[in-house]
């Protein structure tokens, strides 16, 4: 799990090279009958993010997230 943790935060920075992104990961592992499974749940606030204008009076942001489960 720590592993898992350490690889999204790394992601984070390289993404973002180094400036500053307001962002969490929590994780739960949870089990149903059909067997356990794994929730990722991720927040990112948006005033860390860069926006582009992609209208007149539209903007918008993306940030690209890769989680390994290994």
């Amino acid at each position: 799990m720590l592993r898992l943790i350490a690889t999204i935060v790394t992601i984070f920075i390289a993404h973002t090279q180094l400036s500053a992104i307001d962002a969490g990961v929590s994780l739960n592992r949870m089990c149903s009958p059909t067997g356990p499974y794994l929730e990722v749940h991720t927040y990112i606030v948006g005033s860390t993010v860069a926006f582009d204008s992609v209208a007149a009076d539209s903007w918008q942001a993306s940030v690209f997230l890769t989680i390994i489960i290994e």
